[in-house]
């Protein structure tokens, strides 16, 4: 109603005998009652009021409501506030405790929202975050609050993208600068669309190539690369009439486990752990099943945002090289030459899937060894192998954690004799066959057919890495060749060991050994000639002070007198050995 109207009205009222009513009291009549204004009260307050009452329950007996009352109005606080200080004491009291009211627990009247509130409320709800906040002791407010703070001092945009999982933190979304970018700090991944007409090579059907590469983005080299046959969504066209196209998800978590288990050239490692992934918001890079390899592998997703190619453009700008340098040309392209009415010149030429993945392994080889990247001023390899030489750091995961992210085995295979047998080779390593069981999985990489990952068929443990015949490493070989080796001289021991029992058991009787001839005996009393005889050497024996004497000579009439050192019998001085003395005994005994 316009101010017109309304004084029209009036004076029609006036007119009429009405009463004019002040807009002072009509706001007031449509107006509630105040609501008492929140009052904290101080502790102390809250012990002498809780006394009171209970000293004057005390004395008449119990308290009435205007007891409560009076206290309230006192404090400043309502009533209800005062019956529950007292039920708590009354609780406190019977639980054999002083009767007081319980203590009030420390609240922030004000909550600052801080970095590691918004990285607690990265990817979660508003209610997710809060309880994450409680649990590390952020804040410690209500829910409301807390919630009220944070939209208060959020942006709306902010906030959202932050909650969706694009951006941890504002001060995040700037680049890092090359130089100061370390080796492995971040690998980007993106699709790329040939936009050529591509038949199978068997059958002749249309085929839809989509190309997968992973970039280190310190050099730019090609980590892993793959052709996929796309998926066409025939519903949805895309900008240039053609239906839209993606891969299939199932090979994307594979070609990063080949990226980042690496490959070697010249002696030189390429590969590793990177410290985060960067990739657009196509829904086969943010699979949960992704989302919790990376996670385990401690690698954080850092996808960009929606329809901002630029923050992946290093990546974008090697496609457009793809095409300049290997695309343009094909007669099967639709960039290709066209007519004044805008016809295509080569409309019915096409080029062969595995003709087409030949070509673009060819210009990724070149890429990463032969053309100079203007960004770094030499080939990506020889900017790696610079980088590693200067001494910088790689991170490489266990070999189990890595096998995990190949491309699983839908059958089961059992270990025959040299390992076990595929249609395009047989697949062997020492630790396959020293592993007890029989049964197992394997599970392939997209580009490297001369390698596989065997599983336990029955407890799907990873067991190890396995190398066709023809393509085992010299060290698998030797390991293999030892194992067999070894294998060999055990079955030999068996073999005598059982021939040798058997001949026990079931061959005939040796001859018992007979005891010598009697006239081969020595008589008794007859000594055995000196010559052949050796004498014992006592290694007890103390010979250092003994002296040699001289032979005895008892022949009659050779003048000596026998002496001490003659006599036989003295010779068992102390300083002899007990085995000397022995003899020196015996000795005297036969001269006798």
């Amino acid at each position: 109603m316009s101010t017109r109207t309304t004084t029209t009205v009036m004076a029609h009222r006036h007119q009429a005998g009405a009463e004019i009513i002040p807009l002072s009291r009509t706001a007031a009549r449509h107006t509630g009652t105040r609501r008492r204004a929140y009052v904290l009260a101080p502790e102390d307050t809250r012990v002498r009021v809780v006394t009171r009452l209970l000293t004057l329950e005390a004395d008449a007996g119990g308290l009435k409501k205007s007891d409560y009352q009076r206290e309230a109005d006192a404090c400043g606080v309502s009533a209800s506030a005062v019956e529950k200080w007292v039920r708590q004491a009354r609780k406190a009291r019977a639980a054999g405790h002083p009767a007081l009211p319980e203590p009030r627990a420390p609240r922030c009247s004000k909550v600052v929202v801080d970095d590691e509130i918004l990285l607690a409320l990265h990817g979660k709800s508003m209610m997710a975050g809060y309880l994450e906040c409680v649990a590390r002791g952020l804040v410690d407010v209500h829910y409301s609050t807390f919630r009220n703070a944070v939209v208060k001092q959020i942006a709306p945009d902010v906030l959202a993208g932050i909650q969706r999982g694009e951006r941890a933190l504002p001060q995040y979304w700037v680049y890092l600068e090359r130089a100061d970018n370390p080796l492995m700090d971040m690998v980007t991944i993106d699709l790329f669309f040939p936009r050529v007409r591509c038949v199978d090579d068997a059958t002749g059907e249309i085929v839809h190539p989509v190309w997968a590469a992973v970039r280190e983005r310190a050099s730019g080299a090609l980590l892993a690369w793959h052709m996929f046959r796309g998926v066409v969504d025939g519903y949805e066209l895309d900008a240039n009439g053609e239906p839209k196209i993606r891969a299939a998800a199932s090979g994307i978590l594979a070609l990063l486990g080949e990226a980042f288990r690496g490959w070697e050239r010249d002696g030189v490692f390429v590969g590793g752990i990177p410290v985060r992934l960067r990739c657009d918001r196509e829904a086969l890079f943010l699979t949960p099943e992704n989302r919790a390899a990376l996670m385990a592998l401690g690698i954080a997703v850092d996808p960009t945002n929606s329809y901002s190619s630029w923050e992946n453009g290093a990546h974008e700008r090697m496609h457009e090289v793809i095409r300049e340098e290997a695309l343009n040309g094909l007669p099967s392209s639709t960039r290709g030459p066209r007519t004044r009415t805008g016809a295509l010149v080569h409309a019915e030429s096409a080029i062969g899937f595995d003709e087409l993945t030949g070509l673009l392994d060819r210009w990724a080889l070149s890429y990463n060894f032969e053309r100079v990247n203007s960004a770094v001023g030499t080939t990506p390899f020889q900017y790696w192998a610079d980088r590693v030489a200067a001494g910088d750091r790689i991170d490489r995961a266990a070999p189990a954690t890595l096998a995990e992210l190949a491309l699983p085995g839908e059958k089961t295979y059992k270990r025959g004799k040299h390992g076990i047998a595929q249609p395009d080779g047989t697949f062997s390593s020492h630790a396959l066959m020293d592993h007890p069981r029989r049964d197992f999985t394997l599970a392939r990489w997209p580009n490297d057919p001369d390698r596989r990952e065997a599983f336990d068929a029955a407890t799907g443990e990873w067991v190890a890495t396995v190398y066709r015949r023809e393509a085992t490493p010299a060290a698998e070989e030797a390991a293999i060749l030892a194992r067999r080796g070894k294998a060999r001289r055990t079955v030999q021991t068996l073999q005598e060991e059982a021939k040798r029992r058997y001949g026990i058991a079931h061959g005939p009787t040796p001859p018992r050994p007979q005891p010598p001839a009697d006239d081969q005996q020595p008589t008794p009393g007859e000594r055995p000639d000196v010559a052949d005889t050796v004498e014992e050497v006592d290694p007890f024996a103390i010979t250092d002070n003994v002296t040699p004497e001289a032979p005895a000579d008892d022949t009659p009439g050779s003048g000596a007198t026998p002496g001490p050192s003659s006599d036989p019998t003295n010779r068992t001085d102390e300083t002899a050995g007990p085995v000397a003395r022995m003899k020196a005994l015996r000795a005297a005994e036969e001269t006798s």
